[in-house]
């Protein structure tokens, strides 16, 4: 039964994460800055709008790898943290 729901609350976790790194996640990240700061990225990409398919972001320093495939990796590190302290806490 507790690891039934430790999966659950798993999945919950990565479908959850994974829709706020597609909504604005990946933009607030790895967007141009907002404001000249440089802390926070502005919304140009909500909803992976203009992340190329084909072609690498122009103001990342990956410039080899295509746009979406380097927000799909990151992404994958994004969810990671959620579920190993939602393991953790589990103990």
């Amino acid at each position: 039964k507790n690891s039934l729901s430790m999966l659950a609350q798993t999945i919950a976790g990565v479908c959850i994460g994974a829709t706020l790194w597609f909504l604005f996640g990946f933009s607030v990240t790895f967007g141009k800055t907002a404001g000249g700061i440089g802390l926070i990225g502005n919304l140009d990409h909500v909803f992976l709008l203009d992340v190329p398919f084909d072609d690498c972001l122009p103001h990342l320093s990956a410039d080899t790898i295509p746009g979406i495939l380097f927000a799909a990796f990151q992404m994958m590190f994004a969810l990671m943290v959620p579920v190993i302290v939602t393991g953790a806490w589990a103990e």
